[in-house]
């Protein structure tokens, strides 16, 4: 291949405290903006984590001396149950079973819609595999990890 076989893609899936997973698509700077105001300010609900995210879009969307945020995110929280939010750009939340954001999105889902159901971790971990690629550095049990 050509040059763009030398770049190797940053991690794209921060763990913001012991209860939230966020993966980005879009512009690096946006997501680590973002990444930074919920570190800041860590959440204790659930509740309080889509509120802090409303409210990071919200005003880059209405204050005339920022532009709004160009990045789409995947949220997984632990608060209780399992969960996951898909934020688009726009600071619309939705939440999802299992979904997936960015380029590769449509068959990524398709392979998803196949594949999901009621799993061990190691399915899980397979189905990641099967989703993202081999050779993405993304393991189920790094993710849920204790770090």
């Amino acid at each position: 291949g050509g040059p763009e076989s030398l770049v190797v893609s940053p991690m794209k899936i921060f763990k913001v405290s012991g209860s939230v997973l966020i993966g980005y698509s879009g512009m690096v700077a946006d997501a680590m903006t973002i990444m930074d105001r919920l570190k800041a300010k860590p959440c204790k609900t659930e509740d309080e984590l889509l509120a802090a995210l409303r409210e990071i879009y919200w005003s880059h969307t209405t204050k005339k001396d920022l532009r709004p945020l160009g990045v789409g995110l995947l949220v997984a929280t632990l608060f209780g149950r399992p969960r996951l939010f898909e934020v688009d750009p726009s600071g619309s939340i939705v939440e999802y079973l299992a979904t997936c954001i960015g380029q590769g999105r449509d068959p990524a889902r398709e392979a998803l819609s196949e594949g999901y159901g009621k799993m061990t971790l190691e399915k899980a971990g397979a189905l990641v595999s099967a989703v993202l690629g081999d050779g993405t550095g993304y393991t189920v049990e790094e993710l849920v990890s204790d770090d």
